[in-house]
């Protein structure tokens, strides 16, 4: 299976857009999103961990919003801070069971490592999320919104990986997409070298 990770700097930078729009244009991988949030969103006590399907397709919910663009399955992680090392066994049970995952969070990177983690750096947000130069430091690829291709103190990614420069509203472009395409395909042969009658994988899902 292929896990895909898209973080950001901050809240309103273009996370959701760029999952859904993953999602879309690469459907031919069954995807099951997950939305992991420090936030009070699933309706219980705010300091506990939780775990909800969404069962709305389309509407305002970001994990509506994963449904309506064709995931499988999607399900809100509410994980407020310091609880979620203690839910990651639901969460990886989660990942376990899907064919393929796409997850909207910065911390997941504390406790998985994804085939592809891919970082929204927008200069113009100047509210950086603690668990953001950590993600950015663990990234494949940054993608800078509206032109912006100048990182920021305090927010630095490695030295040497991709970044991209794509625009609003969809967050996604050839470019990028192109890339994420070789990496799952690079990701799978990887996978399967070590396994009886290996044939590499020259195409990719979803076109």
């Amino acid at each position: 299976m292929a896990i895909i990770v898209v973080g950001g700097n901050a809240r309103n930078v273009g996370k959701t857009a760029l999952v859904t729009g993953l999602i879309s244009h690469l459907a031919g991988y069954g995807w099951t999103a997950l939305k992991i949030t420090s936030h009070a969103h699933c309706g219980g006590p705010a300091t506990r961990f939780q775990i909800v399907e969404e069962q709305q397709r389309g509407g305002r919910p970001d994990t509506a919003r994963y449904l309506a663009a064709g995931a499988v399955r999607a399900w809100l992680v509410c994980a407020p801070e310091g609880t979620l090392a203690q839910g990651m066994p639901m969460v990886r049970s989660l990942l376990e069971e899907a064919r393929n995952a796409i997850v909207e969070s910065n911390r997941i990177l504390e406790f998985i490592q994804p085939d592809l983690a891919l970082a929204i750096m927008d200069p113009k947000t100047p509210d950086i999320k603690s668990s953001a130069q950590r993600f950015f430091q663990l990234a494949d690829a940054v993608l800078f919104p509206g032109g912006a291709s100048e990182p920021f103190p305090g927010c630095l990614p490695r030295k040497g990986i991709p970044n991209f420069v794509v625009q609003a509203p969809s967050y996604l472009n050839d470019e990028v997409l192109s890339f994420v395409k070789q990496q799952l395909v690079s990701k799978e042969n990887e996978r399967q070298a070590c396994s009886p009658a290996f044939t590499p994988v020259y195409g990719s899902h979803g076109q």
